[in-house]
């Protein structure tokens, strides 16, 4: 082997280096800029679960407002119920001592004021 020979052999040794060299940073650029979208959509993910977190909070929240909402109102219609039962009895009631009344005085105010 020449001198000439191995001159050329070893310029050819280093432009394949070379490219090995470019290639490998493409490759390590390649590899950085997936991590770095590894890493933003991780981010995102984790902001995306926070924030199905917080609507499921508030979900349950509004969902507990509405069962107390619901139980105020049963509780507020059956003393309703009760107040209207109680008043009925009561006029009821009144309207039978006034019957009562009636039937016991009428007789005696017959006898006065009869014929």
């Amino acid at each position: 082997m020449t001198e000439k020979d191995w001159r050329e052999g070893f310029t050819e040794v280093k432009e394949s280096l070379a490219e090995i060299r470019t290639d490998q940073k493409h490759l390590l650029q390649y590899i950085k800029n997936n991590q770095d979208l590894t890493s933003q959509t991780m981010t995102k993910a984790d902001e995306a679960s926070n924030t199905a977190n917080q609507a499921l909070y508030i979900a349950q929240g509004a969902k507990t407002d509405l069962v107390l909402y619901k139980e105020e109102q049963d509780q507020k219609m059956m003393r309703q119920k009760k107040s209207r039962r109680y008043l009925l009895t009561t006029i009821f009631t009144i309207i039978g001592l006034l019957l009562t009344l009636i039937a016991t005085i009428a007789p005696i105010l017959f006898r006065f004021y009869g014929n």
